[in-house]
């Protein structure tokens, strides 16, 4: 492929932009790469099935359920707060991949190595569709220099928000949401025509099928494309094919894939049928306004939206009035202060500790002023483009600042703006002519301009993690352990939050209560107990019936219910006072510990 040349305004001339094939052999080359990388950096979680979220195992156990015969239709995890179980607001989008790789290879390797190589590909293929649809991005705005080939897949790895959600083992809805949202953004910067609204439509639709948190950004595509078009800037059949095609394939998405339960019921955490109304209304609506403004200027046009968006926004409420704020506006006080705001990813940047700060900010602030340096000197299609990927910017930005996890958009819509500011800088490092110094420049400007940059500072002023307060000379890990509890008769065991999902995968075991919005009382009822008395506990834990108590003494988790109150029940238990109503258990490993819950005598105190 011959260099694009460049005319200093960040773009190649068009001539030489879409004139050159895609680059799918040496991307495929850098992805297998990284992919190999990844895998020896990841190798002993895989081998040891070490997911490192508890979404992760709640992932692979709904996979588990659907190919074990559960409804298509019937996401209840049936383990979590038996007997009714936990109503998942999960897709099974995410679970479909997986299943197609886990079911033909099971017959042939087995159960485990089909998982094991499941959750080890799906990822790695989500970062390589990631990095093809950012280097399509990257092109279409900028030009197609032989170098974006590397560069793009190394800003896409080194994103920690995109990172964390793409490697090994990390099978959860959030590496999807990521990917879909990076195809949208690729389609936008296409050539306007109704093809790249209906990509951009399609998987904006599917990205919000996968989870509600893509609503954010599907409202600020709609509304970027919609000033433009005010403006004059935006084709309207583009406009109007991503709103039909976001409204038809939510809707077939949602009869799809979607239990019965949320047809009928007031759930407002997955897209429902008051979404679907206010989709089709949009799209409908846009097309009537483009028709009644086409001999119209600016303003009327601008009026035909704020009409329509208060049309939107006045259905939404109309058919469902009990979701127009925060899913977890009303969460309950005691889940929301010692769960919710202990969830850091799903925290504002205010609420971030300094590493997380940089990383959720730094890189972005860096490719919109990349991008807004570029719009100065582009003009025709080009300024059009980087409009766009402003706009986008902008509201990305704002959303990864309002919730970290959603910060992974930020970092891909931020590579345009490096680059073109590498571009820029490029000619001027390069014409040093001295190798001692123009290699350490080039070098430094590479970490400057890309997401290196906020994990560097990140390390840098971060303070040290502290060092784990109990050694285990064991050398029994915690699966170690969930093996020896999977030996013991079944039982429902009053754990903390984030070991429910480790037991009820690990063993044939059930648990109270996990770490989802939607096992309120439950939640409510295990923080009650924790940091309560030890008397608030038995009456909460003898009261419920529970076999047995399982706690991990070193989790965060731990630290939170013993810092809530030093005299709990928890911490009395981390003291190694164990009650006359319980009696502690022996595991192989010091990384959890078990307790046989004495009914009778000792739990009527």
């Amino acid at each position: 492929m011959a260099t694009a040349a460049f005319d200093g305004t960040g773009r190649a001339p068009a001539a030489a932009v879409g004139r050159d094939g895609f680059p799918w052999r040496r991307l495929f080359l850098v992805w297998l790469v990284v992919s190999l990388v990844l895998v020896v950096r990841f190798w002993h979680a895989i081998v040891t099935q070490d997911y490192a979220d508890a979404d992760d195992l709640m992932r692979l156990l709904e996979v588990r359920d659907l190919l074990g015969g559960q409804s298509w239709f019937d996401l209840t995890q049936y383990r979590l707060d038996p007997p009714l179980g936990l109503q998942s607001h999960w897709s099974r989008l995410v679970d479909l991949p997986l299943a197609l790789l886990i079911a033909p290879l099971t017959p042939l390797v087995g159960q485990t190595m089909a998982e094991t190589i499941a959750s080890t590909v799906v990822p790695l293929v989500t970062l390589g569709i990631t990095m093809t649809a950012a280097l399509v991005a990257v092109r279409r705005v900028i030009g197609s220099d032989p170098l974006f080939v590397l560069l793009v897949p190394v800003m896409v790895v080194t994103a920690s928000p995109v990172l964390t959600q793409m490697f090994p083992t990390r099978i959860d809805h959030h590496g999807w949401q990521i990917c879909l949202g990076t195809i949208a953004f690729a389609a936008l910067l296409g050539n306007g025509t109704r093809r790249s609204g209906i990509v951009a439509g399609t998987a904006i639709a599917l990205l919000m099928s996968v989870s509600l948190e893509g609503l954010p950004f599907a409202v600020a595509i709609t509304a970027a494309l919609a000033l433009l078009w005010a403006a004059g800037g935006e084709r309207a059949e583009r406009i109007i094919a991503y709103l039909a095609a976001l409204a038809i394939v939510s809707i077939a998405s949602f009869v799809a894939t979607a239990p019965t339960v949320r047809w009928t019921t007031g759930l407002c955490d997955v897209v429902k049928p008051a979404h679907l109304a206010v989709f089709a209304f949009a799209a409908i609506g846009m097309a009537l306004a483009v028709r009644a403004t086409a001999r119209r200027g600016a303003i009327a046009r601008l009026a035909a939206l704020a009409l329509l968006g208060v049309g939107a926004a006045g259905l939404f409420g109309l058919i469902a009035p009990n979701c127009l704020g925060s899913p977890f506006g009303a969460m309950d006080p005691l889940v929301h202060r010692y769960w919710y705001e202990n969830v850091l990813e799903g925290l504002p940047v205010t609420r971030q500790p300094i590493d997380g700060i940089l990383i959720v900010l730094v890189f972005p602030l860096i490719g919109l002023a990349g991008a807004i340096t570029a719009l100065r000197t582009s003009s025709g299609e080009a300024r059009h483009r980087w409009l766009l990927v402003i706009l986008l910017g902008a509201a990305t930005l704002l959303l990864g600042a309002l919730v970290r996890r959603e910060a992974g958009l930020s970092h891909i819509i931020a590579i345009p703006g490096a680059l073109a500011l590498i571009q820029r800088l490029r000619p001027r490092v390069e014409a040093i002519g001295a190798a001692a110094l123009r290699v350490p420049m080039m070098a430094m400007m590479m970490v400057a301009l890309t997401p290196l940059l906020s994990l560097w500072l990140g390390s840098a002023l971060a303070p040290a993690n502290a060092a784990s307060k109990t050694a285990d000379t064991s050398g029994c890990d915690w699966r170690c352990g969930m093996a020896a509890i999977d030996r013991l008769p079944p039982a429902t065991m009053f754990t903390e939050v984030d070991v429910a999902p480790r037991l009820i995968e690990a063993t044939h075991h059930r648990a109270y209560a996990g770490g989802y919005h939607r096992l309120e009382t439950p939640l409510h009822r295990t923080i009650a107990a924790f940091i309560g008395t030890p008397a608030e506990a038995r009456a909460i834990i003898c009261g419920g019936g529970f076999d047995n108590v399982l706690i991990a003494p070193d989790s965060g988790e731990s630290d939170v219910y013993r810092k809530a109150d030093a005299h709990g029940f928890l911490a009395q238990l981390l003291a190694g006072h164990t009650p006359a109503w319980l009696t502690r258990l022996p595991l192989p490993t010091d990384q959890l510990r078990l307790y046989r819950v004495n009914h009778g005598a000792p739990c009527r105190g």
